[in-house]
């Protein structure tokens, strides 16, 4: 943890009913609190794989009056959602399935900014669905992979559609947490409450120090169905167990009547470049070749793969499961994702419940990458932006943009040397592309 700069992290593990989690440093460096298995870490985009469970079980087998089969992920969006279910052409509008969704198959650009802004509360995820159609294509209908956290959210607007208005995070409590004693997670929005108890502070780490992130820009909304969970390692074993084993519960917990759909979250659906892939490869030949419903598939030492990583802010997670062992692991740092010492716990864990010698140790783990693969360098941002064509007054004023809002840039101080943008949650050193404004998008 030292050499890779981690204030604190907790590890869980699940091997073949037998489970182990510990915890290590500090959830809280300033008040000096030590982490433990019951400390919340953001679990980020490991959101994913709740949502798409959370479908599994409310879509029906069979929709009335679909066109596209097979059911349920094979159901057309604009079959439930009607008119409301718009893209920006009719090919994706009238073709994209709630597999097309999750899978990131929709060629959609990512469109992240608004979201790290922070759009205010009063804007719906309603309100959100009937905007993206000004999310604008990157690449051709299911041609090529495309991460996109929006598609999440939409999934998340149709799981509140099915349920007949109930809130998604009501949905992911009453069929998931709750039914799986999950009493500890919780979602962003709650984080203030645990502070100086059981939250685990999220840091950036500059130059060694930890600094305090704040937890104003911890809200993700309206798109919480993509990023918004928090939980424990003492939580996660029985989120675990309940991935590994949902043969064996008598009553799954979002009541699905046969296993198959939810088997579907865990099948490629389409095909990836290798995310975590070395050239020449790492010991053991970890790859990943296709894209589930929230889940990246592949392999690690010839046995099936499925995983995903979490990345938000200054938190960080990943969880991987070996279902053919019965193997699941999960590793959280309330630290920024810039390092790779998460996935090296993951190897290093795999590789010793499979009864595998391990390919890193104590030394080779801080020096990571090497010496496999050498350090590249680290690009830093220029220290000096470059000077104005104009004077710094023409540039103020709101900008506007149909799918993000509005953008403040003004003159925060009379002798300021440069002018500062405003939008939700960003209120400095921050730079993107502005368009005129025509007119207010948020009342």
């Amino acid at each position: 943890m030292d050499c890779r700069d981690t204030p604190g992290l907790v590890v869980s593990v699940v091997r073949e009913g037998e489970t182990f989690s510990r915890a290590y440093g500090k959830a809280d460096v300033r008040n000096n609190i030590s982490t433990s298995t019951d400390s919340i870490f953001c679990l980020a985009s490991l959101t994913k794989a709740f949502t798409a469970t959370l479908l599994a079980g409310l879509l029906p087998a069979e929709f009335p009056e679909s066109r596209c089969a097979p059911a349920p992920f094979g159901t057309l969006g604009e079959d439930i959602l009607g008119e409301e279910f718009h893209f920006v052409d009719d090919v994706r509008t009238e073709l994209t399935t709630v597999k097309d969704l999750l899978s990131h198959r929709t060629g959609l650009i990512r469109g992240d900014l608004g979201i790290y802004g922070g759009y205010p509360e009063t804007v719906t995820r309603r309100e959100m669905v009937h905007r993206l159609n000004h999310l604008e294509a990157r690449f051709g209908f299911r041609d090529k992979l495309l991460y996109n956290n929006w598609m999440y959210m939409l999934a998340g607007y149709i799981a509140e559609v099915l349920s007949g208005g109930e809130s998604w995070e009501d949905l992911i409590v009453k069929n998931i947490l709750g039914p799986l004693g999950m009493d500890s997670t919780v979602f962003l929005r709650d984080l203030r409450r645990y502070v100086n108890t059981t939250l685990a502070v999220p840091y950036r780490v500059v130059n060694g120090d930890f600094h305090p992130f704040p937890l104003e820009h911890y809200s993700f909304h309206p798109e919480q169905p993509a990023a918004s969970i928090c939980s424990t390692g003492n939580d996660m074993i029985k989120w675990m167990q309940f991935l590994l084993n949902i043969k064996s519960f008598g009553m799954t917990p979002t009541n699905l009547a046969n296993t198959s759909a939810f088997q579907d979250t865990m099948t490629p659906h389409m095909v990836m470049e290798t995310w975590f892939g070395f050239d020449p490869p790492l010991p053991g030949n970890p790859h990943s070749y296709g894209f589930g419903f929230g889940w990246v598939i592949g392999s690690y030492r010839g046995h099936r793969l499925v995983n995903h990583a979490g990345a938000l802010l200054a938190s960080s997670s990943v969880l991987w499961l070996l279902p053919d062992q019965k193997t699941g692991i999960f590793v959280a740092a309330n630290r920024q994702a810039r390092d790779p010492v998460l996935a090296l716990i993951a190897y290093y864990l795999a590789d010793v419940t499979s009864g595998e010698t391990p390919w890193l140790n104590h030394t080779t783990s801080c020096t990571f990458p090497e010496p496999w693969r050498e350090v590249q360098p680290t690009v830093d941002f220029p220290s000096k932006a470059h000077a104005p064509q104009r004077p710094l007054e023409e540039y103020t004023g709101t900008y506007g943009n149909k799918l993000f809002g509005d953008f403040r840039v003004f003159i925060r101080h009379a002798q300021s040397r440069g002018w500062k943008l405003n939008t939700g949650n960003i209120s400095k050193g921050f730079c993107c592309r502005l368009k005129p404004k025509t007119h207010s998008r948020w009342p």
